[in-house]
């Protein structure tokens, strides 16, 4: 299952970088229209709007799988193996359980605005509060991974986004010149 959440992970990042990268020209153009050309694009806010709601649900994800959200190591430090195991097992096991009141809720959310449309674009809103269900279950998919990690006794192995750029620093690193 770590396998399928790794690769799941592999994907939504490549469609991270795909919205942030047209939230940025979407934002960045409505700025320089309604400054510079005094005119203002009335689908601007629509779409930067839905974009930012999907950038947050899969970045959340994303975050979790890294172990980049908010962490407090000082207690985890303070705890032998057996013991972290223990807490780690209850913690996956109460984050799973509180991802299932999101999706489930954000589903009905989503079913309730299917007949809603946006202003100017008439997009669907369930469109965007799509970002919950999905976002949502992503995590649970990387919750349930490493709680089977857990309950199975193996170490998990996290890529974490300061190593990524360590190591993108030392492949790209200049050569000693010798010059001190």
């Amino acid at each position: 299952m770590s396998t399928i959440s790794w690769g799941v992970d592999r994907v939504v990042m490549w469609v991270l970088a795909a919205l942030m990268a047209t939230e940025t020209v979407v934002v960045f153009s409505a700025v320089v229209s309604r400054y510079f050309l005094n005119y203002s694009f009335a689908w601007s806010d629509e779409v930067a709007r839905a974009l930012l709601c999907w950038i947050i649900f899969l970045g959340g994800s994303a975050a979790y799988r890294r172990q980049e959200l908010v962490d407090i190591p000082f207690f985890k430090e303070m705890l032998n193996k057996t013991a972290l195991r223990v807490l780690m097992i209850f913690s996956a096991f109460f984050i799973a359980i509180f991802l299932g009141y999101i999706i489930y809720y954000g589903y009905l959310l989503a079913v309730k605005t299917s007949r809603q449309i946006t202003p100017v674009l008439g997009l669907h809103l369930y469109y965007i509060s799509g970002a919950v269900v999905v976002g949502s279950a992503i995590t649970l998919l990387h919750v349930l991974a490493d709680l089977i990690d857990y309950v199975s006794g193996k170490e998990i192995a996290r890529k974490v986004f300061s190593d990524d750029v360590r190591q993108v620093v030392a492949e790209n690193a200049l050569p000693e010149s010798g010059l001190n």
